[in-house]
């Protein structure tokens, strides 16, 4: 039996397709953009998000997505305490356009900043729901933010 040097053509066809499907598990280019939006709202158009969900905004061009509830410092409306100040509620957010680099971002219901610029407008946090009533942590899943993309006139 004749020993032969190099791959055949099926092991070389294998060999290629595992290394495309690895390449494919490792890729970082670009949001992923599979799957559904949970709305797709006009500009100036306010619009709601839980977390994890997400908006494509056609007239900016740009996805955002809900990421998750950072801090929840806002005084209780029903608190037996005296708050000093009416409290912060930091909304972490990934946004991004359809082909590029996507950022991730932190905007405010009280401090700064509470919007960020995006193309000729500005992504704008309204509100954050519900309003805490007491001091009990409100579970992540029950979080609705407000946003808006307000355009420069």
């Amino acid at each position: 039996m004749a020993c032969r040097r190099g791959m055949s053509s099926d092991m070389r066809i294998r060999w290629i397709l595992g290394v495309a499907l690895v390449a494919g598990c490792f890729s970082v280019e670009g949001p992923d953009l599979s799957g559904t939006y949970a709305v797709t709202p006009g500009l100036d158009e306010p619009f709601t998000l839980k977390v994890g969900e997400r908006a494509w905004i056609d007239g900016a061009s740009l996805y955002l997505r809900f990421l998750d509830v950072e801090s929840d410092s806002r005084c209780p409306s029903n608190a037996l305490i005296l708050c000093v100040w009416e409290g912060d509620a930091g909304v972490v957010i990934e946004i991004g356009p359809l082909v590029g680099d996507a950022a991730v971002d932190t905007l405010h219901t009280t401090l700064e900043p509470k919007s960020v610029p995006v193309g000729d407008g500005m992504l704008v946090l309204q509100r954050l729901d519900p309003y805490p009533e007491d001091v009990t942590p409100i579970p992540i899943e029950e979080y609705v933010a407000t946003f808006v993309v307000e355009i420069s006139s």
